[in-house]
């Protein structure tokens, strides 16, 4: 994520009430940390700060991920639904990191796993090179 992306993600999370942060496809936490310290800064602790707690997740257990989760099958579906209290559920540039079937499926686990007073934030690249993690898509989508 962008140091601008990041900026603006971190403002509107200021805007919303939520008890719990369930950051998804967090990827490697402590690398991002060290090479995109805006991540930090603008959105988890300024989320740290209002005492709400941080759940990263990611199908691969890299150091610093909470829960291991496919979200392309029903357990991971119930896993996020145990999740007590009114959830903000980031899916911050992952999706150009998903084949298109699985990217449907990914998100129709997350809507299906959210409640009313939850939120979901979701960005994508729109202009930026190819980046293997350990694949890119080439998913940049319009606004629309």
């Amino acid at each position: 994520m962008r140091f601008e992306e990041a900026s603006v993600i971190g403002d509107h999370l200021t805007l919303i009430n939520f008890d719990i942060c369930v950051n998804l496809g967090a990827g490697e936490v402590q690398q991002h940390a060290l090479k995109k310290p805006w991540l930090n800064q603008f959105i988890f602790q300024p989320i740290k700060a209002r005492g709400i707690d941080i759940i990263h997740v990611d199908v691969i257990n890299y150091d610093g991920i909470d829960l291991v989760l496919d979200l392309t099958n029903a357990e991971a579906r119930n896993s996020l639904k145990c999740i007590s209290g009114r959830k903000c559920y980031l899916l911050c540039n992952v999706l150009e990191h998903i084949s298109e079937h699985l990217r449907k499926q990914i998100i129709s686990s997350v809507i299906e796993a959210m409640e009313p007073e939850d939120h979901l934030v979701v960005s994508v690249p729109k202009h930026y090179p190819y980046h293997a993690d350990p694949i890119d898509s080439l998913y940049r989508p319009s606004a629309e």
